[in-house]
Protein backbone atom coordinates (compact mmCIF):
# COMPACT_ATOMS: atom_id res chain seq x y z
CA UNK A 1 0.00 0.00 0.00
CA UNK A 2 2.55 2.22 0.90
CA UNK A 3 4.56 2.07 -2.74
CA UNK A 4 1.05 2.55 -4.35
CA UNK A 5 0.53 5.67 -2.48
CA UNK A 6 4.00 6.84 -3.14
CA UNK A 7 3.80 5.94 -6.83
CA UNK A 8 0.23 7.34 -7.06
CA UNK A 9 1.25 10.53 -5.42
CA UNK A 10 3.99 11.33 -7.95
CA UNK A 11 1.93 10.46 -11.09
CA UNK A 12 1.33 13.12 -12.48
CA UNK A 13 -8.65 22.33 -5.72
CA UNK A 14 -10.03 23.97 -5.02
CA UNK A 15 -12.30 26.70 -7.31
CA UNK A 16 -10.37 29.42 -4.77
CA UNK A 17 -13.05 31.14 -2.91
CA UNK A 18 -13.80 34.50 -0.66
CA UNK A 19 -15.21 31.81 1.68
CA UNK A 20 -12.66 31.13 4.78
CA UNK A 21 -13.07 27.95 6.38
CA UNK A 22 -10.64 26.81 9.41
CA UNK A 23 -7.90 24.81 9.00
CA UNK A 24 -9.70 22.24 11.96
CA UNK A 25 -13.20 21.97 9.97
CA UNK A 26 -11.74 21.15 6.73
CA UNK A 27 -10.08 17.69 7.54
CA UNK A 28 -13.29 15.67 7.47
CA UNK A 29 -12.79 14.46 3.28
CA UNK A 30 -8.65 14.35 3.65
CA UNK A 31 -8.16 12.33 7.41
CA UNK A 32 -7.57 8.97 5.80
CA UNK A 33 -6.34 9.88 2.58
CA UNK A 34 -2.88 9.54 0.81
CA UNK A 35 -2.12 13.11 0.19
CA UNK A 36 -2.77 14.38 3.48
CA UNK A 37 0.27 15.19 4.59
CA UNK A 38 0.49 17.37 1.40
CA UNK A 39 -3.18 18.98 0.53
CA UNK A 40 -2.54 20.15 4.98
CA UNK A 41 0.42 21.69 4.50
CA UNK A 42 -1.06 23.53 0.95
CA UNK A 43 -4.05 24.59 3.64
CA UNK A 44 -1.28 26.11 5.71
CA UNK A 45 0.37 27.88 3.02
CA UNK A 46 -3.16 29.50 1.82
CA UNK A 47 -3.17 27.74 -1.68
CA UNK A 48 -5.95 25.54 -0.43
CA UNK A 49 -9.88 26.60 1.13
CA UNK A 50 -12.00 24.02 1.97
CA UNK A 51 -16.05 24.89 0.15
CA UNK A 52 -18.56 25.55 2.32
CA UNK A 53 -18.93 22.20 4.32
CA UNK A 54 -15.43 23.09 4.91
CA UNK A 55 -14.33 19.67 2.01
CA UNK A 56 -11.65 19.36 -0.04
CA UNK A 57 -12.96 16.95 -2.24
CA UNK A 58 -9.54 15.21 -2.62
CA UNK A 59 -10.40 12.27 -5.55
CA UNK A 60 -12.41 15.14 -7.92
CA UNK A 61 -11.46 16.03 -11.67
CA UNK A 62 -9.81 19.31 -11.71
CA UNK A 63 -10.18 21.47 -14.25
CA UNK A 64 -7.96 23.51 -16.26
CA UNK A 65 -8.97 27.09 -14.84
CA UNK A 66 -8.51 25.26 -10.72
CA UNK A 67 -5.05 23.86 -12.16
CA UNK A 68 -3.83 26.80 -13.62
CA UNK A 69 -4.91 28.97 -10.28
CA UNK A 70 -3.32 26.39 -7.98
CA UNK A 71 -0.10 26.68 -10.29
CA UNK A 72 0.24 30.62 -10.02
CA UNK A 73 -0.76 30.59 -6.05
CA UNK A 74 2.00 27.94 -5.47
CA UNK A 75 4.74 29.42 -7.99
CA UNK A 76 3.76 32.58 -7.51
CA UNK A 77 3.01 33.80 -10.91
CA UNK A 78 0.94 37.32 -11.83
CA UNK A 79 2.17 38.56 -14.71
CA UNK A 80 -0.86 40.76 -16.79
CA UNK A 81 -1.14 41.32 -20.27
CA UNK A 82 -3.67 41.26 -22.98
CA UNK A 83 -3.00 38.08 -25.41
CA UNK A 84 -5.93 36.54 -23.77
CA UNK A 85 -8.24 38.84 -26.06
CA UNK A 86 -7.24 36.20 -28.64
CA UNK A 87 -9.74 33.52 -26.90
CA UNK A 88 -13.25 33.71 -26.78
CA UNK A 89 -14.47 31.28 -24.68
CA UNK A 90 -13.44 33.35 -21.61
CA UNK A 91 -14.61 36.71 -20.13
CA UNK A 92 -13.69 39.32 -17.64
CA UNK A 93 -16.20 38.40 -15.29
CA UNK A 94 -15.38 34.84 -14.87
CA UNK A 95 -13.68 34.09 -11.63
CA UNK A 96 -10.07 32.97 -13.14
CA UNK A 97 -9.76 35.63 -15.65
CA UNK A 98 -7.03 36.61 -14.15
CA UNK A 99 -5.25 33.44 -13.20
CA UNK A 100 -5.65 32.90 -17.37
CA UNK A 101 -4.17 35.59 -18.37
CA UNK A 102 -1.61 34.99 -16.16
CA UNK A 103 -0.91 31.47 -17.56
CA UNK A 104 -0.78 32.87 -20.92
CA UNK A 105 1.45 35.78 -20.22
CA UNK A 106 3.79 33.27 -18.40
CA UNK A 107 4.05 31.25 -21.35
CA UNK A 108 2.99 27.70 -19.83
CA UNK A 109 -0.36 27.32 -21.08
CA UNK A 110 -1.52 27.80 -24.93
CA UNK A 111 -5.22 27.14 -25.79
CA UNK A 112 -7.24 24.19 -27.16
CA UNK A 113 -7.96 25.43 -30.48
CA UNK A 114 -6.88 28.94 -31.70
CA UNK A 115 -9.52 30.81 -30.43
CA UNK A 116 -10.46 28.74 -27.24
CA UNK A 117 -8.68 28.15 -23.92
CA UNK A 118 -11.94 25.69 -22.08
CA UNK A 119 -11.05 26.62 -18.53
CA UNK A 120 -14.31 24.42 -17.44
CA UNK A 121 -12.79 21.49 -18.90
CA UNK A 122 -11.03 18.97 -16.85
CA UNK A 123 -7.47 18.79 -17.35
CA UNK A 124 -5.88 15.70 -18.47
CA UNK A 125 -2.70 13.91 -17.30
CA UNK A 126 -1.01 14.79 -20.48
CA UNK A 127 -1.74 18.29 -20.54
CA UNK A 128 -0.86 18.19 -16.35
CA UNK A 129 2.55 16.93 -17.84
CA UNK A 130 2.88 19.09 -21.11
CA UNK A 131 2.37 22.22 -18.48
CA UNK A 132 4.93 21.50 -15.91
CA UNK A 133 7.19 20.40 -17.99
CA UNK A 134 7.06 23.94 -19.91
CA UNK A 135 7.86 25.66 -16.67
CA UNK A 136 10.30 23.35 -15.86
CA UNK A 137 12.01 23.17 -19.16
CA UNK A 138 13.20 19.86 -19.08
CA UNK A 139 15.63 18.27 -20.83
CA UNK A 140 16.32 15.21 -20.92
CA UNK A 141 19.73 13.23 -20.54
CA UNK A 142 18.05 10.06 -19.08
CA UNK A 143 17.58 6.47 -21.05
CA UNK A 144 15.03 4.30 -20.46
CA UNK A 145 13.21 1.53 -22.35
CA UNK A 146 10.11 2.52 -23.51
CA UNK A 147 8.51 -0.41 -23.99
CA UNK A 148 8.30 -0.60 -20.24
CA UNK A 149 5.44 1.78 -20.56
CA UNK A 150 2.34 -0.45 -21.50
CA UNK A 151 -0.03 2.35 -22.35
CA UNK A 152 2.80 5.11 -23.53
CA UNK A 153 0.91 4.82 -27.29
CA UNK A 154 -2.52 6.19 -26.03
CA UNK A 155 0.19 9.82 -25.61
CA UNK A 156 -1.30 12.32 -27.80
CA UNK A 157 1.62 13.57 -30.66
CA UNK A 158 1.71 16.97 -28.98
CA UNK A 159 2.16 15.90 -25.56
CA UNK A 160 4.90 12.53 -26.54
CA UNK A 161 7.91 14.59 -25.83
CA UNK A 162 6.57 16.54 -22.47
CA UNK A 163 5.36 12.95 -21.38
CA UNK A 164 8.81 11.50 -22.09
CA UNK A 165 10.72 14.24 -20.20
CA UNK A 166 8.37 14.22 -17.08
CA UNK A 167 9.09 10.52 -17.16
CA UNK A 168 12.89 10.42 -17.86
CA UNK A 169 13.29 13.18 -14.59
CA UNK A 170 11.45 10.95 -12.56
CA UNK A 171 8.17 13.85 -12.18
CA UNK A 172 5.99 11.26 -13.27
CA UNK A 173 6.02 6.95 -12.05
CA UNK A 174 3.42 5.42 -13.27
CA UNK A 175 1.27 2.59 -11.76
CA UNK A 176 1.64 -0.49 -12.50
CA UNK A 177 3.32 0.02 -15.63
CA UNK A 178 0.85 2.78 -17.00
CA UNK A 179 0.83 6.38 -17.04
CA UNK A 180 -2.71 6.95 -18.20
CA UNK A 181 -2.01 9.83 -20.21
CA UNK A 182 -5.55 10.82 -21.13
CA UNK A 183 -7.34 9.85 -17.68
CA UNK A 184 -8.56 13.13 -15.93
CA UNK A 185 -6.26 14.42 -12.73
CA UNK A 186 -7.59 14.18 -9.70
CA UNK A 187 -7.27 17.71 -6.88
CA UNK A 188 -4.70 15.45 -5.22
CA UNK A 189 -3.16 14.08 -8.33
CA UNK A 190 -2.37 17.83 -9.17
CA UNK A 191 -1.75 19.37 -5.76
CA UNK A 192 1.30 16.66 -5.07
CA UNK A 193 2.47 16.58 -8.27
CA UNK A 194 2.95 20.59 -8.05
CA UNK A 195 4.37 20.00 -4.64
CA UNK A 196 7.09 17.43 -6.17
CA UNK A 197 8.02 20.20 -8.66
CA UNK A 198 8.27 23.04 -5.99
CA UNK A 199 10.24 21.06 -3.61
CA UNK A 200 12.74 19.03 -6.23
CA UNK A 201 11.85 15.72 -5.42
CA UNK A 202 11.19 12.79 -8.27
CA UNK A 203 10.66 9.44 -7.87
CA UNK A 204 12.21 6.43 -10.20
CA UNK A 205 9.60 3.16 -11.28
CA UNK A 206 11.21 2.28 -14.51
CA UNK A 207 14.39 0.35 -15.02
CA UNK A 208 16.77 2.51 -17.10
CA UNK A 209 20.02 4.36 -16.99
CA UNK A 210 19.34 8.27 -15.52
CA UNK A 211 20.73 11.56 -15.50
CA UNK A 212 18.89 14.02 -12.50
CA UNK A 213 21.12 16.66 -11.89
CA UNK A 214 20.86 17.94 -8.85
CA UNK A 215 17.78 17.24 -7.00
CA UNK A 216 16.60 17.19 -3.20
CA UNK A 217 14.77 13.57 -2.80
CA UNK A 218 14.89 10.43 -4.99
CA UNK A 219 12.42 7.77 -4.69
CA UNK A 220 13.64 4.56 -6.16
CA UNK A 221 10.74 2.13 -6.47
CA UNK A 222 12.60 -0.21 -8.50
CA UNK A 223 15.99 -2.53 -9.61
CA UNK A 224 17.51 -1.97 -12.86
CA UNK A 225 18.03 1.57 -12.26
CA UNK A 226 21.35 3.65 -12.69
CA UNK A 227 21.39 6.71 -11.84
CA UNK A 228 24.81 8.98 -13.12
CA UNK A 229 26.37 12.36 -12.46
CA UNK A 230 23.81 13.11 -9.67
CA UNK A 231 23.48 15.24 -6.57
CA UNK A 232 20.96 14.05 -3.75
CA UNK A 233 20.06 15.05 -0.45
CA UNK A 234 17.88 12.21 0.50
CA UNK A 235 17.92 9.12 -0.94
CA UNK A 236 15.10 6.25 -0.38
CA UNK A 237 14.61 2.88 -2.25
CA UNK A 238 11.66 0.97 -1.66
CA UNK A 239 12.56 -2.35 0.13
CA UNK A 240 10.72 -4.19 -2.71
CA UNK A 241 12.51 -2.89 -5.48
CA UNK A 242 14.35 -6.03 -7.00
CA UNK A 243 17.50 -5.95 -9.10
CA UNK A 244 20.92 -3.85 -9.70
CA UNK A 245 21.03 0.09 -8.25
CA UNK A 246 23.80 1.73 -9.47
CA UNK A 247 25.37 5.17 -8.15
CA UNK A 248 28.15 6.14 -10.87
CA UNK A 249 29.68 10.00 -9.85
CA UNK A 250 26.48 9.93 -7.52
CA UNK A 251 27.27 12.29 -4.35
Amino acid sequence: MKRKRIALALSLIMTLTSINVPLSQAQGDIENHWAKQTITKWQQEGFLKGDKNGNINPDNNITRAEFITLINKALGYNKTGDKIKTYKDIKQTDWYYSQIMTAIEQGYISGTSKDTISPGSNITRQEVMTIINKIANTKSKSQIDKNQIKDIEKTSSWAKQSVQNMIENGYIAGYQSQINPTNKMTRAEAITLIEAYKQNNRTLSFKGEYNLGQINNLTILTGDITIKDTQIQDLIIDKQAKGKIQLQNVQ
